[in-house]
């Protein structure tokens, strides 16, 4: 069971696709090299949140849903600039972990 509840993403935003690292059963996930893990938001059947920074202060607010019935995914960022939305279209791989802790 745990092999569902990890997986990675590769989300195509445009030319350079990104990765996510996402392990449900703990509620972690990541981008890329990993180099922070963050605790994911609320997961139901339709949506999986990824990220929500959205009150937490000092962060630039940040929302990232994941819809895992058409894999489309929505990342909603506010920032000085002002709001911007990106979309991406998402496929699941292999879950290839989180690096290892120092301690």
């Amino acid at each position: 069971m745990a092999d569902e509840q990890q997986f990675d993403l590769i989300c195509n935003f445009g030319k350079t696709p990104i990765r996510y690292r996402i392990d449900a059963a703990i509620g972690q996930a990541c981008e890329q090299d990993c180099s922070r893990i963050w605790k994911m938001g609320p997961v139901t059947s339709g949506d999986m949140t990824l990220m929500d920074t959205t009150g937490t202060p000092g962060e630039v607010q940040q929302t990232i849903v994941i819809n895992r019935l058409t894999g489309k995914l929505r990342h909603w960022i506010r920032g000085l600039d002002g709001p911007l939305t990106e979309e991406a279209t998402c496929s699941a791989a292999p879950f290839s972990g989180f690096p290892p802790a120092k301690f």
